[in-house]
């Protein structure tokens, strides 16, 4: 039961016309009820304006990503028609796989952590958004997707920057 995709990769100014097959997948799977969640550039660039992939696949099935730090300060791409949210991407902690951990940056960090929330809002009990998925799996992952981006933590500086104008809040879509 596959929810959501990660793309914790990209190509840095990339183009959609460069890579159609690509960025139709994300439509494809979006008719079969699962969301993409892509990361942006790590570079702090517009990426409506030089490209980037996966970002700026034009799919209604894809959310793009960038990164802040825990002062609201985008640390990564962004682009209003193109990046959807933020997520939390500098000072985050992860295993080394040698019982360490260590401190990582970016928003390859960012991105899984959209994907999750995605996955847990499916995991709510909800008798009525289950049956919903399974009669009209396109509509309700669009459903889901608004309240994703409807229920962000907006942050003044990112309007005209970020399509959500805001940050990741689980709490608030959960709610919802």
């Amino acid at each position: 039961f596959v929810v959501a995709t990660n793309a914790s990769f990209g190509i840095d100014q990339g183009k959609p016309e460069d890579a159609p097959l690509w960025c139709s997948i994300y439509d494809e799977l979006g008719h079969e009820g699962i969301l993409s969640v892509g990361s942006t550039t790590n570079e702090q660039v517009d990426v409506d304006e030089v490209g980037d992939l996966p970002t700026t696949c034009p799919s209604n099935f894809f959310i793009g990503v960038t990164a802040c730090d825990e002062y609201n300060s985008l640390t990564s791409g962004f682009g209003f028609n193109h990046v959807d949210l933020v997520a939390p991407g500098v000072n985050i902690l992860t295993s080394t796989g040698d019982e360490a951990y260590l401190e990582v940056e970016g928003t390859s960090y960012a991105t899984p952590l959209v994907s999750g929330a995605i996955a847990l809002l499916h995991a709510a009990p909800s008798v009525n958004f289950a049956h919903q998925l399974k009669l009209d799996p396109l509509n309700t992952v669009l459903a889901l997707k608004n309240i994703l981006l409807n229920n962000v933590t907006k942050v003044e500086p990112w309007a005209g920057l970020i399509h959500s104008g805001g940050r990741l809040n689980l709490s608030s879509a959960m709610t919802e």
